[in-house]
């Protein structure tokens, strides 16, 4: 059930992308990324979102391209690979392909949580698992999704916990109950909201008033009212914030929302004031953006109160996954808004794109190799070698370039630095570059001169002091002077793929048909049932290298080839120390496109673009229909 707009439609959506937010970048930090076109949307959720077009449901992309045809008379947003989806009133679940997982046959339906999902069948509520099986009999009035392993259940008007077995776990029953998170659960006795925690035991007494639509802890605070103003307690009932409002919401990404005055604003855990109440309505904030509500009309704001977009949509819902779902003002149509992503140096686009590195990046348009400055202007159109057969990009000052067939070395200035006299060239890396001369590679130093002379059938950059160099169908690895320091006893990679740099230590190479991990005295510190690498050697980065088993399944492992969960950068990124958790990483979703998100794992571009390079002085080239150009780096 797979359907993707066509070449046309994509680069339609390329020139919206490129002109449309051009045309508002000085107006707005967010602005409209898929167009107002449909009747309804969901936020998106595991790259996919729920949106009815003509009456039905599918699912689309972040590129606004449909992955399940709109074929459903009602849709939920994906939770754990799987979505609850309506037939002719019946509720079914379906995979991320639109292939059925369930099939339709529940009067209602809730997302997967733990493995299971509250349905009601029959009558009755209970619990199915991805089988289709009800795991828990459906037995009860009411079912809320699994929290922390328990999820609250009705009958016959009292509430009560129950594990995933269905068992009653604490054996009393409640006149309401909310779900736990923090480790403690909103119930009530007696007419008066109190918490409990994961033993089952008070440890909040029931004195305040039932909040409703119920209420939990978020941030370590939960807001509650005595009678009249709220305030917010912490995990012991103990209060963090006096009652001082007339309402409060949930705090997120460190603030809360309160009324005074009728007028909305928000708090600091502490309870300091940090944006007036001065807003009609507001929603809690979400990866650093709040919908905020003036005069009838909704916007975003950000965490020191100042408009991203001006209040211009009917309605206005929280950003998941780096897009909102809106609604617009002028004919009632839904859409999602983004981060204004303003492509440079007026949209100006190429054939190809590389990284900016020393504050110039090569480019490609028309046949033409050239480079361009940090302003997207043209470099060296005074020189006769402004133009080249080919080109590399810049390290430590200067770059390979090819004229009349031969490879040598220009400055920043675009002077020949080191005269075109080898067969190839790569890029200097702790002040040498492997080239070829002769049909033997060696490496040269920045004025040309030799350093180790010729005498290899291949050579790699130097990376942590040592450069993997080949000879025959072995690899070894040598120093700055040329001597020996890991013996030629490891396979070459297979062609057009580079060899394994030191990294924290390690270098990947290949011995017996497998990966391993190699210290710097040519010990295997990691191997396992690893696949060789096609083009780019793993390494790592942060502790972490991502690599793929003999299946050809990603996986990330730590220095001691132990499994670890994917780090929210990627496995790519600048070389630093540790990851910058408000810089901005590329990421590959299950669909195969790339956005940008932060190393705290929030989403800032979604992926919807066909390639994305790492940022490099504050830009970034993309791609999106066979075109390239550059962004800056995201607000």
């Amino acid at each position: 059930m797979k359907k993707f707009l066509g070449r046309q439609a994509l680069l339609t959506l390329a020139a919206t992308f490129i002109i449309g937010i051009v045309g508002t970048a000085e107006a707005a930090r967010i602005d409209w990324f898929l167009r107002p076109v449909w009747d309804r949307v969901s936020r998106f959720s595991e790259g996919l979102a729920a949106v009815c077009s003509g009456g039905r449901w599918g699912f689309i992309d972040p590129a606004g391209r449909w992955v399940v045809e709109p074929g459903y008379s009602d849709a939920q947003p994906f939770r754990e690979g799987a979505a609850a989806v309506a037939v002719q009133g019946l509720w079914g679940f379906v995979d991320r392909r639109g292939q059925p997982l369930i099939p339709p046959r529940f009067a209602a339906a809730g997302p997967f949580s733990g493995g299971l999902a509250a349905v009601k069948y029959e009558g009755k509520w209970g619990y199915v698992d991805k089988k289709g099986s009800l795991a828990i009999p459906a037995s009860f009035d009411l079912a809320g999704d699994f929290y922390q392993g328990r999820a609250v259940v009705a009958l016959e008007g009292r509430h009560f916990f129950i594990d995933r077995t269905g068992k009653d776990i604490y054996g009393v029953s409640f006149e309401q109950a909310w779900p736990f998170v923090d480790g403690r659960a909103a119930v009530v006795l007696d007419g008066r909201m109190g918490f409990i925690d994961g033993n089952g035991r008070v440890v909040v007494s029931p004195r305040f008033q039932p909040a409703p639509g119920g209420k939990v802890f978020s941030q370590g605070l939960a807001g509650v009212t005595p009678r009249g103003l709220w305030g917010f307690i912490d995990l012991e009932g103990n209060w963090a914030v006096e009652p001082f409002y007339e309402a409060v919401r949930d705090f997120s990404d460190g603030l809360g929302a309160v009324r005074r005055g009728g007028a909305w604003g928000f708090i600091s855990l502490s309870g300091e004031p940090v944006i007036p109440c001065v807003f009609q309505d507001v929603m809690p904030f979400s990866e650093g953006v709040a919908s905020a509500a003036s005069n009838g009309r909704w916007g975003y704001i950000d965490k020191q109160g100042a408009w991203m977009s001006e209040p211009v949509f009917l309605e206005a819902w929280p950003f998941s996954e780096g897009l909102a779902p809106v609604r617009n003002a002028g004919d009632g149509r839904w859409g999602y808004v983004g981060r204004n992503i303003s492509p440079l140096f007026g949209g100006r686009t190429f054939d190809r794109a590389n990284p900016f590195s020393d504050g110039l990046a090569l480019v490609e348009q028309g046949g033409r190799i050239y480079y361009i400055d940090g302003l997207g202007r043209d470099v060296f159109h005074n020189s006769s070698n402004a133009d080249f057969e080919a080109a590399r990009s810049f390290f430590s000052g200067l770059a390979a370039v090819r004229i009349e067939g031969k490879w040598g070395y220009i400055d920043e200035q675009g002077r020949i630095s080191i005269s075109p006299r080898f067969e190839e060239a790569g890029p200097f890396h702790e002040g040498a570059a492997a080239v070829r001369q002769g049909g033997r590679w060696g490496y040269v130093g920045p004025e040309g001169q030799w350093l180790v002379k010729n005498t290899y059938d291949m050579a790699w950059p130097f990376s942590d002091g040592l450069a993997a160099v080949q000879k025959g169908r072995r690899v070894g690895y040598i120093d700055r002077n040329g001597r020996t320091a890991v013996p030629f006893r490891y396979d070459a990679p297979q062609k057009g793929a580079g060899a394994g740099p030191f990294s924290e230590g390690l270098a990947a190479v290949l011995s017996g048909g497998r990966t391993v991990f190699i210290d710097k005295k040519g010990g295997v510190a990691i191997k396992g049932n690893l696949r060789p690498w096609k083009d780019e050697a793993p390494r790592f980065r942060w502790g972490i290298a991502c690599v793929e088993n003999m299946d050809g399944k990603r996986q990330y492992i730590d220095r001691s080839g132990r499994s670890v969960a994917a780090p929210a950068h990627g496995p790519g990124g600048a070389d630093r120390a540790e990851p910058d958790l408000h810089d901005a990483y590329p990421f590959q979703d299950a669909s195969g496109l790339w956005g940008y998100r932060r190393g705290d794992g929030t989403i800032l571009i979604p992926a919807f673009l066909d390639r994305a390079g790492a940022f490099h002085e504050g830009k970034a080239a993309v791609s999106l229909s066979e075109r390239w150009w550059y962004i800056a780096f995201p607000e």
